[in-house]
């Protein structure tokens, strides 16, 4: 079967469902190529992705039918490697901005302290060369 198929079965199937849901429990599905902006889980495999602009197939299982991941009971919980690295990235910033903060008064003293000593010095050739 295509992935056009399935997207159909899947779509009727999903249709079927929401149309015995309550409307307060409707959920909105969204398809590969449609603009959009915000985070989608796959329905097939649940894949996260972010997204600004046209919506992707998914690249897991090549599934066009997308829906909101705080919705979503397909939705992967777990978070993305790319999520992790971000994350990661994001602390280990944060760890550089701390010890940048702690050496900057350290390199005042430091810079003071090698000035004064140049000067005390300058003064002390001046001194003697006169």
């Amino acid at each position: 079967m295509s992935n056009s198929v399935i997207d159909q079965v899947l779509v009727r199937e999903i249709e079927a469902r929401a149309a015995r849901l309550d409307s307060d429990e409707f959920v909105e599905f969204s398809f590969a190529g449609e603009p959009a902006a915000g985070h989608f889980c796959c329905v097939v495999c649940g894949r996260n992705v972010t997204c600004v602009g046209l919506l992707p197939p998914c690249s897991d299982c090549g599934s066009r039918l997308w829906e909101e991941p705080r919705t979503s009971p397909f939705a992967v919980r777990e978070p993305s490697p790319a999520q992790d690295a971000y994350e990661q990235w994001i602390e280990d910033d944060l760890d550089s901005t701390a010890r940048a903060f702690v050496a900057f008064p350290l390199a005042i003293v430091l810079g003071l302290t090698f000035w004064a000593f140049l000067a005390t010095v300058l003064s002390v050739a001046y001194a003697v060369i006169r």
